[in-house]
């Protein structure tokens, strides 16, 4: 299926998302297979966030390491839903896995968030991880819902921003 995708669609796609339980769950050849094909096409795979987040709470980010490299996926999302890191801690976790050759995408926000966003403190970490060479921020769509609830003006006042243009909005899978 994936293949087939590709033939059509591959130059409209430039990443694919490896769900992080596939790249735990399933077959070691089939998630290698994926991603092979994903690079065949000129798609960038990463695997997705949670299996950073599970990774970093189990304290197990050299295993992490090993297993992104026995599945040949070679890209990671580090993201935040349920885990907070300092600043520090970011730079450090980007820094780490761009030195073994990996790429990274960074994701900012909560898969259930308990206030809306602030635009400056997203402006920040948009500006501290542009700087480590992250070219977008994946944003939760439950972030951008809380904020566009909380605030008639949020969708001009984000526009407004000089990073907007480096942010992705995530779709909520589940609302389609």
């Amino acid at each position: 299926g994936i293949r087939n995708l590709l033939a059509a669609c591959a130059d409209y796609i430039d990443y694919a998302k490896i769900y992080a339980l596939n790249a735990l769950l399933m077959p070691r050849d089939t998630v290698k297979a994926a991603a092979r094909t994903y690079r065949d096409f000129g798609v960038t795979p990463f695997a997705g966030g949670i299996l950073f987040e599970y990774a970093w709470q189990k304290n197990e980010l050299d295993g992490l390491e090993k297993l992104l490299a026995d599945l040949e996926i070679g890209g990671l999302e580090i993201s935040e839903n349920y885990v907070a890191l300092t600043p520090d801690e970011r730079a450090r976790a980007i820094e780490r896995f761009q030195k073994r050759g990996i790429y990274v995408k960074y994701e900012f926000g909560r898969k259930n968030p308990a206030a809306p966003l602030a635009l400056d403190e997203l402006g920040a970490v948009v500006e501290a991880v542009g700087r480590q060479g992250i070219e977008h921020v994946i944003v939760e769509q439950s972030d951008f819902d809380m904020l566009v609830a909380a605030r008639a003006d949020a969708i001009p006042a984000l526009m407004a921003q000089a990073w907007f243009d480096r942010l992705l909005i995530e779709a909520d899978p589940y609302r389609f």
